[in-house]
């Protein structure tokens, strides 16, 4: 299928980011962006016409936790092509926009990767949305598979370094604040960089002063935290008990028990959004790779490291969807927000990205009921991925990280 300079899509199951429009609706693209929504006997004439044959067409996913996938990882391959092949990788399973996200890494890297993303958000903003640091300011005591030769507390001068380039891209960073110097912390937050609650042994007192200071995210909800210990509870209840704060969840079965994310969404409502953190291996045949500087297999569709450790998820968007609304028991509709709507909300790019709505970008997705990704269009152009077969497998048993 053509881009073509403008046209019209119809026969679709049009999701505009807040309810499905009625079935006679279709939307006119024009140069990359939502012209207007209209009856079908309102097309303008001589307009090309794409009829979708009934495919659900949503708003395109937003990954705030992708450390790599297609065979790169994007702390072993800082690089332009790197993030390309990410990109190209996650287009497949309904994904546009993404963090790349870099684990625990000497500070060098950390400023290679953050100037990388920038030159790649240069050409493709709405690709690269910005970064996503995840450590090296994190509890060694819930380092999980990061390196703790790297583990540090945050210096001066690297906050320095991240309220300058803030002003360049947008920088998500995930801290464990029991270990940092909270002045720092407040710094980041006042300067516009993202701050996250991850990999943190926090009490529950410290965690919420934490969210008093400004921090209103959590990464990867349940893992790499402390627990909801009925004497001595941690960061997971202090993050349900906050109704500003903001959690991702891996929704793959392994990281986090069904039941679990069933209740954390109940608590967290629109607060609850997904992430992947998929790493390596994901989108290729790979059996293992080396991640936090450790041997990673992959067995039973998932990435363990020798000693067991979940090491990433082998999930897609398209697949979390499904885990969704399959064994969640999340309607469509909400769950459809929780993978682009809701993280739009936390990058504060709702006013473009998120949902479909004349002037935003004609960023979409479009799938079948068996949810398979059929085509994707990005600023207008149109993907298709219709004759490929496309498989992500996950182990639906539910043990925890």
């Amino acid at each position: 299928m053509d881009e073509g300079f403008s046209y019209a899509i119809l026969d679709a199951l049009i999701f505009d980011g807040t309810e499905f429009l009625d079935k006679d609706k279709a939307i006119l693209v024009k140069n990359g962006i939502i012209l207007d929504i209209v009856d079908v006997n309102e097309i303008p004439k001589n307009m090309k016409i794409l009829t979708m044959g009934g495919l659900v067409l949503a708003p395109a996913f937003i990954d705030l936790q992708i450390n790599g996938c297609g065979g790169v990882l994007y702390n072993y391959d800082i690089s332009y092509d790197a993030l390309d092949t990410m990109y190209k990788t996650n287009l497949k399973y309904g994904t546009i926009s993404f963090l790349p996200t870099l684990i625990t890494a000497v500070e060098s890297e950390i400023k290679k990767a953050v100037e990388t993303a920038y030159m790649y958000r240069s050409e493709y903003p709405d690709r690269v949305i910005g970064i996503h640091i995840e450590g090296p300011y994190i509890n060694v005591k819930k380092k999980g598979i990061h390196n703790s030769n790297y583990i540090k507390i945050l210096s001066f001068e690297m906050v320095e370094y991240l309220i300058e380039w803030v002003k360049k891209i947008p920088i998500m960073i995930t801290v464990a604040p029991e270990c940092n110097h909270l002045d720092y912390i407040k710094i980041l937050i006042d300067n516009g960089v993202v701050v996250a609650i991850g990999h943190s042994n926090a009490t529950y007192l410290e965690a919420k002063k934490s969210f008093d200071l400004g921090i209103n995210v959590a990464t990867h909800l349940f893992n790499a935290m402390s627990q909801m210990e009925a004497r001595t509870p941690g960061v997971v209840p202090a993050v349900l008990n906050d109704e500003n704060v903001y959690a991702g969840i891996i929704v793959d079965g392994l990281h986090v028990d069904y039941n679990v994310i069933k209740l954390a969404k109940k608590i967290k409502g629109e607060k609850l959004f997904v992430v992947t953190d998929t790493a390596t291996a994901m989108g290729t045949d790979m059996e293992e790779f080396v991640f936090g500087d450790q041997r990673v297999l992959v067995k039973d569709g998932k990435f363990v490291s020798e000693n067991g450790v979940l090491a990433g998820a082998n999930i897609s968007m398209i697949l979390s969807l499904k885990n969704l609304v399959k064994h969640v028991n999340i309607p469509l509709t909400e769950a459809l927000r929780m993978l682009s709507l809701y993280p739009a909300r936390v990058m504060k790019i709702d006013n473009q990205l998120g949902k479909i709505q004349v002037g935003f970008k004609a960023n979409f997705v479009l799938f079948d009921m068996n949810y398979k990704v059929n085509y994707m269009i990005e600023n207008g152009q149109i993907f298709d991925f219709t004759d490929e077969e496309i498989e992500n497998k996950t182990d639906e048993n539910s043990e925890n990280k």
